[in-house]
């Protein structure tokens, strides 16, 4: 055993040589694999692709400036968990920055621009940039992280590749809209600058979209569909990382590396507390594995959480007047921006809670701390500035205990629960106390036995644990905490600032247990407080302790399971070579088309969201959900509409003048000039599967496509490039 981890905790010896864990690691690992490549249709070629990408484009480039940014090698942990999520940002840059310039093809090169800084500044340091070791001491550890990253392996499979069956990295029936949402996005990313909303062609893409640019750059350097790249890779690197931020987290806290493994097993593993299966009832707040993949890039936001986490605590520790932490902590900032707009507003209201934290008990301003802040706010304005302006604040409006209102137990107990207080409490003060015990018991409820980290908050430990990391996590779990029960955004949106509120506890119950387990192994040698002394007593308090924990701890594990299972077996039970529906084979035979032959910048006008048809329900052709929510014509065809769709566009007036132009075009035989669309090429999209009388007044050598369904006529006088599919 490694002698530092025996002084921490002292533990008997495991019995397990390293190399029987080193084999379970690599089962694990294995099955992860398995799992991964048969979500991607048993295309090796893909997985491998996407392996080789990351490695090139996102990790060489995080970890040149992550060792230029700590002046030390970076180790596997670090490489995980920091260099990754910054790796996706310098992508990001890099993309865009070729995309501006109209010079695409740089992007193709980069790695080597990256490889030559790495030659020079190894050759400055006169040491290598990495030190991936590996020992027979890290075995055990190894196998749990392991089985921590297969957990987040299971949860995609049960709440994403079940939901999201694809063939060819294509959907083969109607999927939920967001996701559709996200690959137009992408696509339009992927072919167009400026980057142009695909929903309303010549209005600036409004949102958060580092998700998205990382999907097209690497569909554009590698021809993966851009499909199995949000729905189904992703997700990999993704729960790479939040495992091993969860672990450097837990391990600098406890200072023990079995900090950091109880931390990752405590966020991957433990749901709330509730014999409820199903994460649609939820009883409590359990909504966080299922929001991570309702909405993907909240799951890069948490990434991007324990990224910041970990680089605010460094920067406190870093020497004051290094100005690369400067650099760094920006650039992972800027990156959580575009990951989710929600992430970095907790993040300085953290900093705000725990500097006024600090100068309460010191009576001195912590400078670093508002230095930290102001880097992290310029780095907010510049990116949100940009990308999201038009979404404003979302809504954002004072509503305590509006997140609590998905819950079961708020509305089955709220109205009892007042009506029994009543009689003892005056007016209103029945309706407030009754909300706040329910917000007490969901809240409870929610965390189950990571409610331990409270009292570890409160003073457990305190000669042993790291007393900085300590309290910035407490000010975030605060700040997570306050704003999502106090705050009330568009759709549900404070949903993913209380959520958030899961690493941080699961970091801090893993410092209570590592103190536990010391606290225990002083009583057991006799040299605790004198009523420890009797071993009688002492056993039984430790058998108690020990049967509580397992039992709770036990419950939300089994919760955790019982709600992947259902989403795990219809994924297993689904054919690896499955084929699109009539629908779905419809839309995509015309839209592949029209991504095929052609040009990148087109603009598509179709008759299927004209007033007409939005009056009658002509939209269930499209995806059957019967929300008016469709991204399928320009996710497929990766191609800008005029306009697509009655929500998320955020220029409304602009749509509708465009949607009644188009009906006159369509059923009332107006001429609309191809200027007027565009200055890019533009054509015409009719699906005849509506039944809504759609023509045109064009010539018939303007048509360039038709099928059973579809028809393709260019607006723009000259011709697309001849293929396959057309007339």
């Amino acid at each position: 055993m490694n002698p530092l981890l025996r002084s921490l905790v002292p533990i008997p010896g495991l019995r397990l040589a390293p190399e029987g864990l080193w084999r379970a690691a690599g089962l694990v690992l294995a099955a992860a694999l398995f799992a991964l490549v048969r979500g991607n249709g048993y295309d090796w070629a893909g997985v491998l692709t996407y392996a080789a990408y990351l490695l090139a484009y996102v990790l060489l480039p995080g970890a040149v400036v992550l060792a230029w940014a700590e002046r030390r090698p970076v180790g596997w942990s670090g490489l995980l968990a920091l260099a990754l999520p910054a790796g996706f940002v310098l992508e990001a840059i890099g993309f865009l920055g070729a995309a501006a310039a109209g010079l695409r093809e740089l992007h193709l090169w980069s790695p080597l621009a990256w490889l030559a800084l790495a030659a020079l500044l190894r050759r400055r340091r006169g040491r290598p940039l990495l030190r991936l070791r590996l020992a027979g001491h890290h075995a055990g550890l190894a196998a749990a992280l392991a089985l921590a990253f297969l957990g987040t392996v299971v949860m995609a499979a049960s709440q994403m590749y079940a939901e999201s069956p694809l063939a060819d990295g294509l959907p083969t029936r109607a999927i939920f809209h967001d996701w559709v949402y996200l690959i137009s996005r992408a696509g339009v990313i992927k072919h167009t600058w400026p980057l142009d909303d695909p929903s309303l062609a010549g209005t600036p893409l409004q949102y958060h979209y580092l998700m998205m640019v990382h999907a097209a750059a690497a569909s554009w350097t590698t021809s993966l569909e851009l499909g199995s790249l949000l729905l189904r890779l992703i997700y990999a690197p993704l729960g790479l990382a939040l495992v091993a931020q969860a672990y450097l987290l837990g391990r600098r806290l406890a200072r023990t590396p079995w900090g950091g493994i109880l931390a990752a097993l405590l966020l991957i593993f433990v749901s709330e507390v509730s014999l409820r299966p199903s994460y649609g009832e939820p009883l409590f707040l359990g909504l966080f594995v299922r929001w991570l993949f309702v909405s993907p890039t909240f799951f890069l936001g948490m990434v991007y959480c324990g990224a910041l986490l970990l680089a605010v605590h460094r920067w406190h520790r870093a020497p004051t007047g290094d100005l690369r932490r400067y650099a760094w902590v920006g650039l992972l900032a800027a990156g959580g921006t575009g990951a989710k707009g929600t992430l970095v507003p907790v993040v300085l209201a953290a900093l705000g809670l725990w500097a006024g934290w600090r100068w309460l008990r010191t009576r001195r301003l912590p400078w670093e701390t508002v230095c930290c802040a102001l880097v992290l706010l310029a780095a907010f304005s510049v990116v949100y500035l940009e990308t999201m302006a038009s979404w404003r604040s979302g809504d954002a409006r004072l509503r305590p205990f509006h997140v609590f209102q998905l819950t079961g137990f708020w509305k089955e107990n709220l109205a009892g629960l007042t009506a029994a207080l009543a009689p003892w409490l005056p007016g209103r003060a029945a309706g407030w106390a009754a909300q706040l015990l329910c917000a007490i018991a969901i809240f409870a409820g929610t965390c189950g036995v990571r409610l331990l980290a409270l009292p570890y908050l409160l003073g457990a430990d305190r000669t042993r644990r790291d007393p900085l990391l300590a309290g910035w996590l407490g000010a975030f779990f605060v700040a997570c905490l306050a704003m999502g029960l106090l705050l009330e955004l568009n759709s549900y949106g404070e949903l993913y600032l209380i959520l958030m509120m899961r690493l941080p506890l699961s970091v801090l119950t893993a410092g209570f247990l590592v103190a536990a387990w010391r606290r225990a192994a002083v009583w057991r040698a006799g040299q605790g407080p004198v009523w420890t002394q009797r071993p009688a007593v002492t056993r039984s308090l430790l058998a108690a302790g020990a049967l509580a924990l397992l039992l709770t701890v036990g419950l939300q594990g089994s919760l955790w399971w019982r709600r992947n299972l259902p989403g795990l077996g219809e994924w297993a039970r689904t054919a690896s070579d499955l084929r699109p529906d009539p629908e779905m084979r419809d839309l995509r035979e015309a839209l592949l088309w029209i991504r095929q032959h052609t040009e990148s910048d087109a603009v598509l006008v179709p008759n299927a969201f004209t007033p007409e048809n939005m009056r009658r329900d002509h939209w269930g052709a499209l995806d059957r959900t019967l929300m008016g929510v469709h991204f399928y014509y320009s996710a497929l065809a990766e191609r800008r509409l005029w306009f697509e769709g009655p929500h998320y566009i955020l220029d409304t007036t602009k749509a509708r003048i465009r949607a009644n132009l188009a009906a006159n075009f369509f059923y009332r035989g107006q001429p609309l000039e191809a200027g007027i669309v565009a200055a890019a090429p533009s054509y015409a999209l009719i699906d005849r599967h509506l039944r809504d009388g759609a023509a045109v007044t064009l010539p018939v050598g303007a048509r360039v496509f038709t099928s059973d369904r579809f028809e393709v006529y260019r607006l723009s006088p000259s011709k697309p490039e001849s293929g396959d599919g057309g007339l």
